[in-house]
């Protein structure tokens, strides 16, 4: 709230670039998520980071190489040093 106050008291004080002002700042505002968008991506973080601390150590790394690794479940296999297939019917990774 202070930045903005002082941002607009700023503004008023130098007439004649608000026109340009605004057009930067419009630029910026488009890319940037609402923020109940960003509070719900940062709770949903918290809440999938409390999950994986909750698993077994080859169990996590077996779901974080899926999904944020993109490896397939062969080379999940391959990486985990278990049986071709293990992963895939979930057995042995625990």
């Amino acid at each position: 709230m202070i930045a903005r106050s002082r941002s607009v008291d700023w503004i008023r004080a130098t007439p004649g670039r608000l026109s340009d002002m605004t057009i930067d700042a419009a630029d910026g505002l488009d890319d940037a998520p609402p923020a109940l968008d960003r509070m719900i991506a940062s709770s949903n973080r918290k809440t999938l980071l409390h999950c994986l601390a909750g698993l077994e150590h080859r169990q996590r790394k077996a779901i974080t190489a899926a999904f944020f690794g993109g490896l397939s479940y062969v080379e999940i296999d391959r990486q985990l040093g278990v049986r071709h297939g293990t992963v895939r019917a979930g057995s042995g990774v625990a």
